[in-house]
């Protein structure tokens, strides 16, 4: 019952951050005038942009995301978090059996 309750505390908490996020995003626009394609995010809200999509952006969206990170410190978040990714800057991820590799561990 308890655990329920702190899950759901935090799924609101993730929302409210979301929301706090896209109203910052949205007075950075008005200020700046031109609206760039994409979502900047910090490192701590990969989480629930990323991974939790929290607010269904990304099942909405028809697309796969597409993270640039030239700090490397999401790559770092990734890897910690076992996800699969490639490294498109890498020329040893991008050949054929590490591609294989990463594509047979996104299906399991």
């Amino acid at each position: 019952m308890a655990r329920m309750r702190v899950e759901q505390v935090q799924e609101k908490l993730a929302q409210a951050s979301m929301k706090l996020h896209n109203f910052k995003k949205d007075q950075q626009l008005n200020t700046v005038g031109a609206e760039l394609p994409g979502v900047k995010v910090a490192v701590k809200e990969l989480d629930d942009v990323l991974l939790r999509d929290v607010g269904n952006r990304i099942a909405n969206s028809d697309k796969w995301p597409l993270v640039i990170d030239p700090s490397g410190q999401a790559a770092t978040f990734l890897r910690y978090r076992d996800t699969n990714y490639i490294t498109a800057c890498n020329p040893a991820c991008m050949e054929v059996p590490a591609l294989r590799m990463a594509l047979l561990g996104a299906l399991r």
